[in-house]
């Protein structure tokens, strides 16, 4: 017998994917509802609430707590030189946290890996808080401030969108560039 309401396969837990991800942002930073943009993407209105959820971080600027999706708190790895692909020059950092359990006020490490050179470095940080993270990694680079030229050691990081990420933004200075990879594009 053939069923023509077969409704046993379910929809649950399909997620965006990239493009769907990209298409989001841009849709909303032009002001667009998010009914409108459901409806163009054929996914539920939920849907699209939880991955903005998931992709909200506050940030302070000008004084002022701000709600700024995390793609936009930083340089995108796309502004990124092309020379750093090829694994030529030293100075080009992979950064990275690694938990040993999931409570947020454990210690964690914060991990650097050299691109060309496959130097790995890996510092204790208090916590996951962004805030920890980035008081760690402003005390190793100014480790390399007080004894050599920060640029001969540390030109660029590449991090991930992790919000304990979302603060090392403001360690950029005219030496020092600070990239973030793509939502969900681990291998950037």
């Amino acid at each position: 017998m053939d069923y023509t309401n077969h409704n046993t396969t379910l929809r649950t837990n399909k997620h965006l994917n990239l493009e769907e991800r990209f298409y989001v942002e841009k849709r909303i930073a032009a002001g667009d509802s998010v009914t409108a943009i459901a409806t163009v993407l054929g996914h539920s209105r939920t849907t699209i609430y939880t991955e903005l959820k998931r992709g909200l971080v506050v940030q302070i600027r000008q004084g002022k707590a701000c709600i700024v999706y995390v793609a936009d708190s930083g340089q995108s790895i796309e502004l990124r030189d092309a020379t750093i692909e090829t694994r030529e020059e030293f100075g080009h950092w992979e950064l990275d946290t690694v938990r040993g359990t999931k409570d947020k006020t454990d210690n964690v490490l914060v991990t650097l890996l050299e691109r060309k050179s496959r130097l790995y470095v890996a510092l204790r940080c208090p916590s996951a808080r962004a805030c920890d993270v980035k008081e760690t990694l402003e005390a190793w680079l100014t480790t390399f401030r007080q004894n050599v030229e920060l640029g001969t050691i540390c030109k660029t990081i590449t991090a991930d969108n992790g919000l304990e990420f979302a603060d090392i933004s403001e360690l950029e200075d005219e030496i020092l560039s600070i990239y973030f990879a793509h939502p969900y594009s681990a291998w950037e």
